[in-house]
């Protein structure tokens, strides 16, 4: 970059070199910053919101993590059991003769199924996903009815919509502050929010206001926002201050967010510990009930 822009290159057009690192939305706010010659303000801006979406990455990575830790060793620790101690179990029960009860033999059965078919199943399984990420890259009607379903996944789905649309309206309320015009500030905004199916709705919008549509109306139209979008983005119009009113819709947005994610945290926790248990109980019971009639059955 300093060798581009002791070239000629304006600053914009050095970072447009390396879009690996700078994506688009940063290079047009620079570009609109150079041309207001208020790059300073902007890059400023720039940074407070890349803070506020660390911030809000932070959140739903938290979420996450503790799920998918307990996940991973729940499911470990029942694929050793079927495979290696629910076998000899087996064998021990069938020697005895006696009849064993109903969850006893579902669980022997399981773990047959998983001996036999487990390995296959397995590599079938990571082939289907991986064929699957790749038609998500290459197929975009996949990739946009993938999204669509993120977006009304319970609980989560609510959380995910809300964090999308608190990062749309951020970087257009950004876009639109620095003085880049709102049918581009669109496109640029829809392209980073990181889901197609909020694109292509950002994309009728911007289609809307192309033929005439004020920015409300043409957010109306698109099932995909919520009515608290159109009404401030009337207000904004009304009061000539769209970017302080997209700006307090992407606030409420974050708010939510974080409000969300606490009490779903608060919530998975006694979730995760009430289903180990009841596995738990459910496993035991299997495989002490048979032990419980051996044992009754030698002292008498």
């Amino acid at each position: 970059m300093r060798s581009a822009i002791e070239g000629g290159d304006t600053l914009s057009q050095a970072l447009e070199r390396h879009p690996q690192t700078f994506d688009a939305v940063f290079c047009k706010l620079v570009r609109a910053g150079e041309r207001a010659g208020e790059l300073p303000t902007v890059l400023q801006a720039i940074s407070a919101n890349l803070k506020r979406d660390d911030e809000l990455a932070s959140y739903t990575r938290r979420i996450a993590i503790y799920p998918a830790i307990v996940a991973v060793v729940i499911f470990a620790a029942i694929a050793v059991a079927l495979i290696h101690v629910v076998p000899e179990l087996a064998r021990l029960f069938q020697s005895t003769g006696q009849p064993l009860p109903l969850q006893t033999r579902l669980l022997i059965g399981l773990s047959d199924f998983v001996r036999r078919f487990g390995g296959p199943l397995l590599i079938l399984g990571v082939a289907g996903a991986l064929a699957y990420r790749h038609g998500l890259a290459t197929r975009p009607d996949l990739r946009q009815r993938h999204d669509a379903r993120l977006l009304r996944i319970p609980l989560l789905g609510d959380v995910r919509r809300k964090l999308v649309l608190a990062r749309f309206t951020g970087l257009f309320a950004l876009m639109y502050r620095s003085g880049i015009p709102i049918v581009e500030a669109l496109q640029v905004a829809g392209e980073a929010v990181g889901n197609l199916a909020v694109q292509q709705g950002i994309a009728q919008a911007a289609g809307n206001i192309e033929r005439g549509l004020s920015l409300s109306d043409a957010f109306r139209d698109v099932a995909m926002f919520p009515a608290l979008v159109t009404r401030m983005l009337r207000v904004g119009e009304t009061t000539g201050a769209l970017d302080h009113a997209l700006a307090n819709v992407s606030y409420f947005y974050e708010r939510d967010v974080r409000e969300a994610i606490a009490r779903l945290q608060a919530g998975l926790e006694p979730a995760l510990t009430v289903i180990l248990g009841l596995l738990l109980l459910a496993v035991m019971s299997a495989v002490m009930l048979p032990i419980y009639d051996i044992v009754t059955q030698l002292k008498l």
